[in-house]
């Protein structure tokens, strides 16, 4: 685990020397790097990193389009993880509302 973390670090670390903010791959990368942070059981820096991720996409495409409406629900499924359940669930429906 500690080597997915690292190259999820290293990866960010390029997308964010490489890509302007308003990029959506950069988001993404924030994202992927979330992901591993759940696998590890770092629900608390997944969710900082989604956060990041939807400030961006937020300022770049708003959040009615496909790419926010996953982000959301990435952050469905760790809010789930750590047991935040009622916001999970908002999370989730909001995430269906835009996917639909």
């Amino acid at each position: 685990m500690a080597l997915g973390l690292l190259a999820s670090f290293a990866g960010l670390a390029v997308a964010e020397r490489t890509l302007d903010e308003k990029h959506v791959d950069r988001a993404i990368a924030h994202v992927s790097l979330a992901e591993v942070l759940r696998t590890a059981g770092q629900l608390e820096e997944a969710l900082g990193q989604i956060g990041k991720a939807k400030a961006m996409i937020e300022k770049a495409r708003g959040t009615r389009n496909e790419v926010y409406g996953e982000l959301l629900h990435t952050e469905a499924s760790i809010l789930s993880d750590a047991r935040r359940y009622r916001a999970a669930a908002k999370t989730i429906d909001r995430a269906c509302e835009i996917l639909a």
